[in-house]
Order: structure tokens, then sequence, then C-alpha cells
């Protein structure tokens, strides 16, 4: 294989399988479904089968990125394998950065290891045309 793409979507929040704020941690079946992921990814995601994830990226939602990291803990930013881990607005259906661009520095500081860069760049860069 060249390169594999494995989606994953956010555990279940509190607000349901749509969450719309960035701040919406997971429920405690959330978390068991993601779990559950991270037991299923384990037996094709290995070195026995060679297949490791390069890249990992998630949506920039606190329900998304704790997601993220439970299903892939093996992975996890800064880890013995460091693989980067960056957040991306496309992973998401809905315009949270604009809603609130303080936001990306609440995400930075609770999930440490994960670049945020991109969401930055694109936040300075769209308040030049203002």
């Amino acid at each position: 294989f060249d390169k594999i793409m494995i989606f994953i979507s956010h555990g279940e929040t509190a607000e349901g399988s749509h969450a719309t704020d960035i701040n919406t941690s997971l429920t405690g079946k959330g978390i068991g479904s993601a779990l559950h992921i991270s037991r299923e990814i384990a037996t094709y995601c290995n070195r026995n089968t060679g297949l490791v994830p390069d890249l990992y990226v998630t949506a920039p939602m606190r329900c998304a990125n704790e997601s993220a990291l439970l299903a892939f803990p093996q992975y996890s930013p800064n880890s013995i394998h460091n693989r980067p881990w960056i957040c991306h607005d496309k992973c998401s259906d809905v315009d949270l950065i604009a809603s609130d661009p303080k936001c990306i520095d609440q995400l930075e500081a609770d999930f440490p290891g994960i670049d945020y860069s991109i969401l930055k760049n694109d936040r300075s860069s769209s308040s030049d045309f203002l």
C-alpha cells in the first residue's frame, strides 16, 4: 500500500452526534466507542501488518481530539512513535473557529502535541481582510 486513510467520527457528546460547541466533551458512551475503535485499529495498524499511520488529522473540537487520542493511544503526540498530529478546520462541517477565535489557544493548551498552526495561520490571514 502506498497510503491508507482511516476516518473516524467523534464519539457521542451531550449534544448528540453533531457537536456545535468547540468545548463539548465525550460522554461515557462516547469514550467507550472511542476505546472500541482503538481495539479495532490495533488489530490492523501495527508493526506486524506494517500499517502504521504517518499523520493524524483532527477537527478543532474537544470531542474530536478526545476521540482521536483515545482511538490511537499508542501513537499519541510526543509518544515513542513520534508521528505528527495536526488540527485542521476542514475536518468539521461547523465553522467553530470563526465563532470563537480564542478556542484555538484553549485547545492547544488542553491537547499539547497537536499542531494548531494551520488554524492560527488561517485566523491571522483572515484578520488581514478585516
